[in-house]
């Protein structure tokens, strides 16, 4: 084991050192609502009709900051094809400026929720950041990893092109 993941194990953190989880996810969605970074209450079934990623990030968290190019770009590439990748940050409320400043310094290119409750890891099934959920069009989840999300990540190809080509 890493020694920063058996230090983080050790003082009781769970970050993107947890392993990795990869498995078709239950198919259903509960209702999740967040904020969005204007102050407005957000809903996931405004979304429905569209696939989304969701992804859980901390502004703290290093893995989370290294996957956002990716997510960047993926918005950028599959939008056209029904794609919303949505980031529900999990920082305190307390942290909302910083999660702004990171937004724009970060160069993020996708909606951004924020969720200081961190509810949106109990619907995901896991406390660890990153992770990330696909949803299809019909609001099942159909996918989900948890660490950083890469273009080669084991499964999120072919999930992705599932759900964008139903």
């Amino acid at each position: 084991m890493r020694p920063a993941c058996l230090a983080a194990l050790l003082l009781g953190f769970v970050t993107g050192c947890s392993p990795r989880e990869e498995a078709p996810v239950e198919p259903a969605v509960s209702a999740f609502e967040a904020t969005d970074t204007v102050g407005r209450t957000v809903d996931l079934a405004v979304l429905r009709g569209n696939v989304v990623l969701l992804n859980a990030w901390a502004i703290w968290c290093k893995p989370c900051r290294e996957e956002i190019p990716f997510l960047s770009q993926l918005q950028s590439r599959e939008a056209s094809r029904g794609l919303r990748v949505v980031g529900v940050n999990v920082d305190e409320a307390s942290d909302r400026e910083g999660v702004l400043a990171a937004e724009q310094r970060l160069g993020i290119r996708y909606t951004v929720w924020l969720d200081p409750d961190a509810r949106v890891q109990t619907l995901m099934g896991t406390s660890a950041v990153p992770a990330s959920v696909l949803i299809d069009r019909s609001g099942r989840m159909l996918w989900r990893h948890v660490g950083v999300l890469r273009r080669d990540t084991p499964g999120f190809a072919e999930a992705l092109e599932t759900a964008l080509a139903r």
